[in-house]
């Protein structure tokens, strides 16, 4: 047999949360990405993380004017490669309303950009906003995009976050 541990402070916020709102609120950023793995690093010239495919509207991702073709390298400082990775931590750290610090590779610049949480909506609107003619990484952007178009007509799925 198999047990699992759970600490109990950890399991009574979500009790807590349950008892209160009759669900878990998971804190969303707002972007569609897809990862940028060292191979393809160093064939764009870029870096390793996530690539913004498109942001959500009115998400706190938009707010804090993050755009089509910015990589997401890090959340707080704490270095990230994948979309499973950024997740991950997020879940385990933050809740809705807490402000996080994104470092975001933009024109061959690492820049901050600060956002609040929010909540993950109970359907996440598909339509996002059009940032890319506002990206002044546009080339750079789009070869990423048509390799990850590509890609998406073989495999045909994003990571909504």
């Amino acid at each position: 047999s198999i047990g699992f541990a759970i600490p109990i402070s950890s399991a009574m916020e979500v009790v807590d949360e349950l008892i209160k709102d009759g669900y878990v609120k998971k804190p969303f950023i707002g972007i569609v990405g897809r990862n940028v793995t060292e191979e393809l690093a160093k064939q764009y010239n870029s870096k390793v993380g996530i690539y913004v495919d498109s942001v959500t509207k009115d998400s706190p991702a938009e707010k804090a004017d993050i755009k089509t073709g910015d990589i997401i390298t890090a959340i707080d400082d704490h270095e990230i490669a994948t979309i499973q990775e950024l997740n991950s931590y997020k879940a385990k750290n933050y809740k809705v309303g807490d402000k996080v610090t994104l470092t975001v590779y933009r024109d061959n610049n690492e820049i901050k950009v600060e956002l609040t949480l929010e909540e993950e909506p109970k359907q996440v609107d598909t339509e996002a906003t059009d940032t890319t003619t506002q990206n002044s990484a546009k080339d750079r952007a789009q070869t990423l995009k048509d390799y990850y178009d590509a890609i998406d007509e073989y495999y045909n799925y994003f990571y909504n976050y």
